[in-house]
């Protein structure tokens, strides 16, 4: 039986939906693209070194807070050099599910961003879209239980 596989963004944590369901966790980091400019806004240059380092370091926390939650987990990662885009969509078409953060809230207008909206409007295989959770709202209240005032 072919064993579930389910790739995740380093902005989301699938590790409990994998914990469910079985399977084999993949964090998915890209880095080194440079972003894109105006070209009278002149080049940008990053280092390429501290980039890799970055990325490094987000994955290994990733893998840490997966790995702590769910010890027996299988879990892998994979860092990629590219933009994200086709970075995830790459990924998500050897995947049974992609999940990937959002950060809408952060943003405060609730937008989603690019790199979301295209891995929805161009799905490899089924997303979810796992909200940051937001420490200052609190728990949230289900909606049957929602007191009427």
């Amino acid at each position: 039986m072919k064993q579930r596989r389910v790739v995740v963004g380093v902005d989301g944590l699938a590790a409990d939906e994998v914990a469910r369901g079985g399977g084999e966790l993949v964090v998915v980091r890209a880095w080194g693209a440079e972003p894109e400019v105006a070209r009278y806004a002149g080049a940008r240059h990053t280092d390429e070194v501290d980039g890799f380092s970055q990325a490094c370091q987000v994955v290994e926390r990733a893998l840490a807070l997966a790995r702590g939650r769910h010890p027996a987990l299988e879990i892998g990662s994979s860092l990629v050099r590219g933009h994200a885009t086709p970075v995830l969509l790459r990924a998500g078409a050897d995947a049974d599910l992609l999940v990937l953060g959002s950060s809408a809230h952060r943003a405060g207008d609730g937008r989603l961003g690019a790199v979301l909206l295209a891995c929805l409007r161009w799905p490899p295989c089924p997303v979810v879209v796992q909200p940051e959770a937001v420490p200052s709202l609190g728990a949230a209240t289900p909606v049957g239980e929602a007191s009427r005032g």
